[in-house]
């Protein structure tokens, strides 16, 4: 086999592990951004009803205040309760479209679930997604806000903290973390937490995104075809004094 073949063989062999963990990159979550419902926005969860989304505990005894909005609607008192923040916080998140909004309250909160299907055991994935944070127009002082987030039986994990001004808010940001699968599917869910309970402290959410980290394997490729690279240079390199 010539030098030449085997450096074909391998960038084949890299090309088609790159195409693989595109494949495998591609979103786990379905509606991620909130955008197919069955209703219009703005409206409660449960009657707006986002795709491939559940809130078990909406609609019953104080779990009413989780809403799916749309652009410009997070301050709009029809259809749910308004925010402060003008036209400024949040029009729409640098995903776009739609978004969830939460009263944190304990009193109030409850989780939203997807059910995400297509993992691997053992295998680490990357969740992000954005979160901003604001309070209901009529109330003051200031409100505290997170999303305690979980997949499957791996420990919950809680988004950075928001401290919101009174009558303030706060600009998206993007929130990474990662879990590790144990079944082929699992239970993905955001919980709504912030304090206090009669402010109330308002979180929003969208552009939520599971996907696997690269392949160690690829990398360890990358680097094997860069060496046989600077092999074939070396052997190229005339010999001094010949």
């Amino acid at each position: 086999m010539t030098f030449y073949r085997s450096v074909a063989i391998g960038v084949s062999a890299l090309a088609f592990s790159v195409a693989a963990y595109t494949a495998q990159a591609a979103n786990l979550v379905q509606n991620g951004g909130f955008e197919t419902t069955v209703n219009p926005t703005k409206g409660q969860f449960q009657i707006v009803k986002p795709a491939f989304w559940n809130c078990p505990t909406c609609g019953g005894t104080n779990h009413t205040y989780t809403y799916i909005d749309g652009p410009g609607q997070a301050t709009s008192k029809v259809g749910g309760y308004p925010v402060y923040g003008g036209t400024a916080v949040p029009a729409t998140s640098p995903q776009g479209g739609n978004f969830v909004q939460a009263d944190a309250g304990s009193i109030y909160s409850t989780a939203i679930t997807q059910m995400i299907s297509g993992l691997v055991i053992r295998t680490q994935y990357n969740l992000s997604f954005y979160q901003a944070a604001g309070q209901m127009m009529g109330n003051n002082g200031v409100t505290t806000e997170l999303w305690r987030v979980k997949l499957g039986t791996d420990l919950a994990k809680d988004s950075p903290l928001m401290t919101v001004p009174s009558h303030q808010f706060q600009p998206w940001q993007k929130v990474t973390m990662s879990f590790t699968a144990t079944k082929v599917s699992e239970l993905l869910s955001f919980l709504a937490v912030g304090t206090p309970n009669n402010m109330p402290p308002t979180i929003f959410l969208d552009g939520v995104v599971i996907e696997t980290p690269e392949p160690a394997a690829l990398s360890v490729m990358s680097v094997g075809i860069l060496g046989l690279g600077a092999i074939r240079r070396r052997r190229a390199e005339p010999v001094a004094g010949v």
